[in-house]
């Protein structure tokens, strides 16, 4: 599997089990009334260890949730609700049932890491695939998987749980497919993105184009997704078929600083002092 789609790192994999037990493990006792706060949490069959910050959150949650009786029919949605104001867990993934006399079982998955964010060349957070923030606690080797994004200025961090309003964080997270096609194909490593300068009269509103800033600092100015592009702008498929055929003329990007890929009509591929390069222009698209 690739990088891009684990945690994105590793969260992805980490179906966590969390079990509401009760000591007397009779159904004839399961209409008293127990505190949800005696919980079992089996959260690592993967092995992969959930941070400490998070765990924490966790159980902060269930230790604030009522008492309830195994037998009352609103107790697995309760235990849900519980599970779903937690602000890491995809609160889509929540299924609590019934599960006597043991108690109530709870499946859930986390929301996934996607970008690290910064601003004013800042850490800022980090945002999962579902455009929501993410708390602080992830271990620095998750965070050094991570593709970065410098927010615009105007752009404001929510707490965490919350989505983030940001036109070019909401386009990066429409691209992210692209990038993890033309990673696989290429070879090449995207380490960050930043929106292209917008064009005169381009509301600011609107999706920006992104740069693609590979991990030796080249960039590839690819555009906007196949989401959100314009009609007179190419398709994913054929900006990617445009640098594999710069990539044949120049193997390894040697030599090559820029290459744009987003033009209508060219393909334009430039130098360290950004002057074009030669480009025989021959683009296989594949049938």
């Amino acid at each position: 599997m690739d990088k891009r789609l684990t945690w994105a790192g590793g969260a992805v994999l980490v179906i966590a089990l969390v079990y509401w037990l009760f000591q007397e493990g009779a159904v004839e006792a399961s209409d008293v009334q127990r505190p949800l706060s005696s919980a079992r949490f089996d959260q690592n069959p993967f092995g992969v260890e959930m941070p400490e910050a998070w765990q924490a959150e966790l159980r902060a949650a269930i230790a604030r949730a009522p008492q309830v009786s195994l037998l009352e029919p609103a107790a697995p949605g309760i235990a849900e609700e519980v599970l779903k104001s937690v602000s890491w867990i995809q609160p889509e993934t929540v299924r609590a049932e019934l599960k006597l006399p043991d108690g109530i079982a709870v499946d859930y998955l986390p929301r996934q890491a996607r970008y690290l964010l910064f601003q004013n060349g800042r850490p800022a957070g980090v945002l999962a695939s579902d455009g929501c923030m993410l708390p602080a606690g992830l271990p620095a080797e998750v965070l050094g998987q991570l593709m970065q994004i410098e927010l615009e200025p105007g752009d404001v961090v929510p707490a965490p749980g919350r989505p983030l309003a940001s036109r070019l964080a909401q386009e990066a997270l429409r691209v992210f497919p692209e990038i993890v096609a033309i990673e696989e194909v290429s070879g090449l490593v995207v380490r960050r993105l930043r929106p292209m300068s917008d064009k005169l009269g381009q509301v600011r509103s609107s999706a920006p184009g992104l740069r693609f800033v590979l991990h030796d600092g080249r960039e590839l100015d690819w555009g906007r997704s196949d989401l959100s592009s314009a009609p007179n702008e190419p398709d994913s498929e054929l900006k990617a078929a445009r640098l594999g055929s710069v990539m044949r003329q120049y193997p390894g990007l040697a030599g090559v600083q820029a290459v744009v890929l987003h033009h209508e009509g060219e393909t334009l591929v430039l130098d360290a002092t950004y002057r074009q390069l030669p480009f025989d222009g021959v683009v296989l698209r594949p049938r």
